[in-house]
This record gives structure tokens, C-alpha cells and sequence, in this order.
């Protein structure tokens, strides 16, 4: 039996995965992995000029084709017996020595067929299983990531804390977000560009999931987050360091959310960068 057809049968049902990798850590370490890439993604590599975003694609392409790698070899029986309890993992580079390379060449990440910014598709062994298992990517502040589940929608933000316009505020966010923002600046120890990038991750988180039929920035404050987890225990979990079981449930309520799914939510802080995951099961 090849590889790809005694591997298939572990594709069924797995929990949701995620990772991530310092990308300066991983240039520091002087290891090349191009060649993990299949033929067709060395192309696409290859166009592009900046090496901030080739160093950025090819990263987020990695940490995905390791997250499948690595859920191959699960045992059922490991899994969690809490309904949604997503995995979570710091890379390091030597981590992603743990497949050979041949393994990483079957594993392609290629986008949507006839939309360039759609999500990523996942080739294995040349059979497009995008249907069956997405894949969500993202990166800022000099980390990238990456979210793979085979159940329901999903959708990755990693978005770094910084300050935005006024006009900014106003047109991605609605009265009742901002009124909840400014309510726990009040109220609490933390800042009102950290709140306001929560949000806004929860949001992109969203849109990334493609349950919304024109999915964009520009609708974002068509989005609309009703927070009902307490910001106190939101700031307690701020202060708590990076960990395997960092990431922190979040109990809210997203306006525009098919209402035939349940949609967990789950996010994290890496320093001044906010990792924020969505994932939307029927």
C-alpha cells in the first residue's frame, strides 16, 4: 500500500490543530526548506519581489504541511473528551525536521481555484481535499500560523496590537463594539488599541471562514462581536505567558453567524501580538 493510501484512512476525524513559529527564529537557524515545497508552490514562490512576504509565505506554508504531518500520527484515543478542545503548539525550527522530505512535497498549499485571495486549499498526493479539511494561515509581528480542523468552518487572525484612526474605529466597528471598548477602558487596566485588536481578529477570524458571501475588510463592521466574557478575566488572561494551554476560550456572540452552527472561539496573546482562532461546527 503507498504512503498516501495507508495515510488517507487517518484523514477522516481529528481534533482542530494549531501552531505556530517566531519567523526570526527560524531565519537565525540557517536552515533552508524550499524544498518542501512541491513544484508548483516554488513557483509561486518565486514571484514574489519582497523577501519579507517570501519569507512569510513560505513559513505559514511549513507550519500548515507540519500540522497535517503531525495529525496523521494521532491516536484517536488521545483525543480530548471535551467537544472542542483545539491543539495548540509552539514550533521551533528543528521541529520541522520531525517528517521527511518527501512527506512535505505530497502536502500542497495552494489557493482557491479562481480566487486568488481565497482560502488555501490543501493538495495531498494530488487529490484536492479542501472539502473536507481547511486550512487557515496567518502572520504579523514576526509570527506565523497556522489552523487546520476537518470539522466546520474555520478562520485565523494573527494581528499585532497597534494604534488606528478615529475614522478607522468608526467604520469597521459597530456603536455596541465600541461602547463595549470604551466601557472596559474604564473599567479595567488595559488598553483601548488591545480591545479594539481583539476585536478586529475575531472579525478577520470571521471573514477568513468564508461564511459570509462577500468576504472582505470592507465588511467588517458587518460583523458585529457581542462580547459576553467578563474583560476582567480577558485581562487575567493577557497576563498569562505564552503555554501550551495558552489559548483561552472566548464566550461571544457574532451577528451574521449561520445560526444552524455552534461557533467557538479561542484566542491568545504572544506579547504584543493577538492570535485569535473561529471554528464553526454544526
Amino acid at each position: 500500500m503507498s504512503i498516501c493510501r495507508e495515510l488517507e484512512y487517518k484523514l477522516r476525524d481529528y481534533p482542530p490543530s494549531i501552531a505556530i513559529i517566531e519567523i526570526g527564529e527560524w531565519l537565525d537557524s540557517g536552515r533552508s526548506y524550499k524544498k518542501c515545497l512541491s513544484t508548483r508552490e516554488q513557483s509561486r514562490l518565486s514571484k514574489f519581489n519582497h523577501k519579507k512576504r517570501k519569507v512569510e509565505w513560505l513559513a505559514s506554508r511549513l507550519v500548515a504541511k507540519y500540522l497535517f504531518l503531525s495529525q496523521l500520527e494521532l491516536n484517536n484515543n488521545s483525543f480530548s473528551k471535551w467537544p472542542w478542545s483545539p491543539t495548540f503548539k509552539q514550533l521551533k525550527p528543528i521541529d520541522l525536521s520531525d517528517f521527511p522530505l518527501p512527506l512535505y512535497q505530497k502536502i500542497e498549499i495552494l489557493p482557491e481555484r479562481n480566487r486568488e485571495g481565497g482560502a488555501p486549499r490543501l493538495i495531498w498526493c494530488n487529490d484536492d481535499y479542501s472539502n473536507s479539511i481547511r486550512i487557515s494561515i496567518s502572520h504579523a509581528g514576526g509570527w506565523t500560523g497556522a489552523f487546520i480542523s476537518s470539522t466546520g468552518w474555520i478562520g485565523m487572525d494573527l494581528e499585532e496590537v497597534a494604534p488606528r484612526g478615529g475614522s478607522f474605529y468608526r467604520r469597521c466597528f459597530t456603536e455596541m463594539e465600541r461602547c463595549w471598548v470604551n466601557h472596559g477602558v474604564k473599567e479595567n487596566s488595559i488598553g483601548v488599541d488591545w480591545l479594539y485588536t481583539l476585536l478586529w481578529t475575531l472579525k478577520e477570524c470571521y471573514l477568513k471562514s468564508w461564511q459570509l458571501e462577500k468576504a472582505n475588510i470592507w465588511n467588517a463592521n458587518k460583523v458585529e462581536v457581542k462580547m459576553l466574557t467578563p474583560i476582567s478575566d480577558i485581562v487575567i488572561m493577557n497576563n498569562r505567558q505564552l503555554s501550551t494551554d495558552g489559548l483561552m476560550r472566548l464566550d461571544a456572540q457574532l451577528k451574521g453567524v449561520n445560526p444552524a452552527f455552534t461557533t467557538h472561539i479561542a484566542y491568545m496573546a504572544i506579547g504584543k501580538v493577538i492570535l485569535s482562532v473561529i471554528n464553526s461546527t454544526k
